[in-house]
């Protein structure tokens, strides 16, 4: 290669100089380089050493840095995502050729500096995703060539600043997930070329601007939610751009609008969690065939047709080809799930109608959504047997239908649904066995069928369930033993197979359920030792045993278990000293040995000296120094002295109390339910005024129903009801006991009666008058009682010595059933008086079963009080007895 002369190479020397003279390279001491070293001595922590390179004399090669190529200025300063820690320096307001700042995605923090809003040439800002706090500098307001603006995801407080209104070139704002309050201001509706406007997840108030819809017509994307704006949605223009409405969870009341049917090319619809009122629209959405995601759950919407007819709602979603998911739920809806929703799309994954009122069957129909993966009936009153055809929907995952009134056999077909990972049929009427077909579902993790009439065994065959953690089958009446090969279940973190009739022994491979976090196994007919593997449960806070006939001593290696939080072995026969490991157990904070064999010492000291009193109740050769409890016998031979009151003694009196009460209540149905029989087919007493003080007592304690002064005879011709007034114009009940259909000018009906004979259950129950304080500003007893049951029964009962029996326990929550099934808010969901008379023998049968095996104190107590009640009971449903 010829050598290069002398004179082109000081040809490119002085061209170097001249750039280098003029500034058109930024090198070190430019004004660019020296705003990003500022920048950069801000920089606390660069984990990913993106900033390494920062130093060289060439600042466009620098990591994140893009130079123009005419006048080699930064214009571009990226470093999204880079885990970078500090705050930004003012100094960056010195880029005065940036076009594009992007630092999401790292750890900075700190106020923004006002500086940023000189830079008038930039397009996009983007701070999202970090930590900024304070109020947003009202200085960008100054950015008048902004095209993008996000500041989402940080702690940003105060109020929107008005002075983002003059960003005229402004498409996309981004204020989401910060603290900021005040309103909406009215300055951002100036935004005329606005396409996307994301405020939600603050803390905004006061109204929408009307301004904001119909001044920006160019509209794809609003998403208010998560805020507390109030008033009505103000569209009511054409929006035939908007494809995104997210307003769900604020404050906002009024109709959907119905000038929405015009944006037809809406995608996602998301109202929920609001107080919007009025009809499920059933023509607004035939032309939106891009609809994927409609979102009206909890709210306050109804069916048309006084809220029976779910049909046209339906239908007018037929055409919605692109539909994925569906939500309507928590609306109080009725009327029955028509066959026409087997026509929606075919691409719908999600559908949830729960916690309505909706009635009827599940209709065969559903299985032709072969895609949907999340079916949720859930908190209905639906009836009828679980179709077998449900099984059509291959790719369903989650599977809710509990809270309903569902009876009949569990379909052995669901079990060949194979992507099926939730089960939850609970607090159904479902009887039969439960199928061992559900063992191929491998990738099953909840299964909760608890508070149904399940029979027969539990199938061993649930062991290849492997990924179950949920397992939930308590209050069945399940037989047999508990299988060994539950114990294959190693990832299980929830077993409740409480309050069946399971007997034999506690499997000692339990002790191989790592992962275990829950077990309650009480109340069925278990006998035997307390497995000492059982503390190979080492992740296990929760262990109860309560209620069987389990015998032995407690297990060392249970007391030692590091995590455990609560304990019952209460109602067995266990016997010896309780374990000495126990005083250690920091973890403990719920314990009951009651009623059992125990002997021994109690230690005043440790973990002992945080467990109550009644912990150790029945337990009389126990001893200690804690209050109420025997002295142990000193140096000197000092016997012993009794101070806690024995089983024998408590139980019966606990017994006689809740036996008493259902001897009221028995009296007052039962003689309800023989007037309807023998008045069926003639007049029916409406009584329309039943409470507490309307019910007496005769010579023998029989209760008997007083105070027909406003009664009601109510003649069964037909359709075509007649009824008459013992005394004309007066409100059809008491203040509290009256039922709600009343008050909307509803005719009296036995239902009404039903109603009131619930208020009055629920007030033997709990204590509390349905005009007690706690009530005000439109509580109902039956709404206090359903925030605290089943979780937290205790918190409602108004004797607590009521529940320290397992069988006062599901005396209680049976008649809690009953009073809540009698005061639910649709006349036809109550149970007639014929069946709540019913169901409250039930409960005298199953409480006649416990006291009748007991001890022989017990049984003389309670035989007395049967023997009152079965008086009662049998006078009261004599078809002779004219005193009802």
């Amino acid at each position: 290669m010829a050598p290069v002369p002398i004179s082109a190479i000081f040809f490119f020397i002085i061209v170097f100089l001249f750039f280098l003279l003029d500034g058109t390279i930024p090198t070190l001491g430019s004004d660019d380089h020296s705003a990003l070293m500022s920048f950069k001595s801000g920089i606390s922590n660069d984990p990913n050493g993106a900033l390494t390179n920062w130093g060289s004399p060439n600042v466009c090669n620098w990591t994140g840095i893009s130079c123009d190529m005419p006048g080699r200025h930064v214009v571009k300063l990226i470093l999204r995502n880079q885990k970078l820690s500090g705050e930004v320096s003012p100094a960056l307001g010195n880029l005065s050729h940036l076009n594009i700042l992007n630092l999401s995605g790292n750890l900075f923090t700190g106020k923004v500096p006002p500086d940023l809003g000189n830079l008038f040439r930039l397009t996009l800002l983007d701070i999202s995703s970090n930590t900024f706090f304070g109020r947003v500098p009202i200085e960008l307001g100054n950015l008048s060539s902004l095209n993008s603006l996000d500041l989402s995801r940080n702690l940003f407080t105060g109020d929107v600043p008005p002075e983002l209104g003059n960003l005229s070139k402004l498409q996309e704002l981004s204020l989401s997930n910060n603290l900021l309050e005040g309103t909406i201001p009215v300055e951002l509706t100036r935004i005329s070329n606005l396409s996307y406007l994301n405020l939600g997840e603050n803390n905004l108030s006061g109204h929408i601007p009307p301004a904001i819809f119909c001044n920006l017509s160019t509209l794809q994307l609003i998403d208010l939610s998560s805020n507390s704006l109030e008033g009505e949605i103000p569209i009511d223009c054409a929006l035939p751009n908007l494809t995104f409405l997210v307003l769900w969870s604020n404050n906002l009341i009024g109709e959907i609008p119905r000038s929405l049917s015009n944006s037809t090319k809406l995608k996602w619809l998301l109202l929920e969690s609001n107080y919007l009122s009025g009809e499920l629209p059933a023509d607004m959405f035939s032309n939106m065939r891009s609809l994927e995601l409609l979102y009206l759950s909890f709210n306050y919407l109804n069916s048309p047709e006084n809220n029976t007819n779910l049909e046209p709602f339906f239908a007018s979603l037929t055409n919605c080809t692109e539909l994925t998911e569906i939500g309507v739920a928590g609306n109080d809806l009725a009327g029955m799930i028509p066959p026409i929703v087997g026509r929606l799309g075919s691409g719908l994954t999600q559908l949830h109608l729960e916690y309505n009122n909706i009635f009827g069957p599940i209709p065969a129909s559903l299985s032709n959504l072969t895609n949907l993966t999340a079916l949720n009936l859930s908190h209905n009153l639906i009836n009828g047997s679980i179709p077998p055809a449900i099984a059509g929907m291959r790719r369903l995952e989650r599977l809710y239908l509990s809270d309903n009134m569902l009876s009949g056999e569990i379909p052995p077909s669901i079990g060949t649904i194979p992507r099926l990972g939730l089960i939850d049929l609970s607090h159904n009427e479902l009887t039969g066995d439960i199928p061992a077909e559900l063992s191929n579902l491998t990738q099953l993790r909840w299964l909760v069928l608890n508070h149904n009439h399940l029979a027969g065994i539990i199938p061993p065959s649930l062991a290849q369930c492997v990924n179950l953690q949920n397992f939930d089958l308590s209050h069945n009446m399940l037989r047999g033993k508990i299988p060994d090969d539950l114990s294959e279940l190693s990832g299980l973190l929830y077993l409740n197979l409480s309050s069946n009739l399971l007997e034999g022994t506690i499997p000692a491979t339990i002790g191989k359920m790592v992962m275990l976090q829950v077990l309650n196994l009480s109340s069925n007919h278990l006998a035997g030792d307390i497995p000492a593997q059982l503390g190979g449960c080492v992740a296990l806070e929760y262990l109860n045993l309560s209620g069987n006939a389990l015998a032995g001593g407690l297990p060392d290696a249970i007391a030692a278990l590091p995590f455990l939080q609560v304990l019952d072995v209460s109602y067995n026969g266990l016997t010896g000293a309780l374990p000495p490991s126990l005083a250690t157990a920091t973890s403990l904070r719920r314990v009951n040995f009651s009623y059992n064999g125990f002997s021994g010492e109690v230690p005043g000291d440790g973990a002992f000296s945080g467990f109550p009193s009644d912990a150790f109740l029945g337990d009389d050769r126990l001893c200690g120094v804690r209050p109420g409890m025997s002295r142990c016998a000193g140096a000197g031979g000092e016997k012993p002295h009794r101070v806690l009151r024995d089983r024998r003694v408590v139980v019966p009196v606990v017994i006689t109390v809740v036996v008493f009460t259902l001897a009221i209540l028995a009296a007052v149905a039962c003689r309800a339910a023989a007037r309807a029989r023998r008045d069926a087919r003639t007049t029916t007493v409406v009584h329309c005024d039943l409470k507490p003080s309307n019910v007496l007592l005769d010579d023998d304690m029989t209760a008997v129903v007083a105070d027909f002064g406003i009664a009601k005879l109510v003649k069964n011709d037909g359709d075509d009801d007649v009824t008459t007034n013992s005394i004309t114009g007066l409100l059809q009940g008491s203040v509290g006991y009256i039922a709600p259909e009343y008050g909307l000018g509803g005719h009296p009906s036995t239902q009404g009666d039903v109603y009131s004979f619930g208020v009055m259950i629920l007030e033997m129950i709990t204590g509390k008058r349905p005009t007690d304080v706690i009530f005000h500003e439109g509580l109902t007893p039956h709404d206090w009682v359903m925030r605290h049951y089943p979780h937290d029964v205790a918190a409602v009962v108004a004797r607590p010595c009521w529940l320290t029996d397992a069988v006062g326990y599901d005396v209680v929550a049976g008649l809690i059933d009953v009073g809540l099934a009698c005061t639910h808010h649709s006349p036809s969901a109550r149970p007639t008086m014929v069946e709540v008379c019913h169901e409250i023998a039930l409960i005298k049968e199953d409480i006649s079963r416990h006291v009748h095996g007991g001890a022989s104190t017990a049984a003389v107590a309670a035989s007395v009080t049967m023997t009152m009640t079965a008086t009662a009971s049998e006078r009261s449903c004599s078809t002779s007895d004219s005193s009802f």
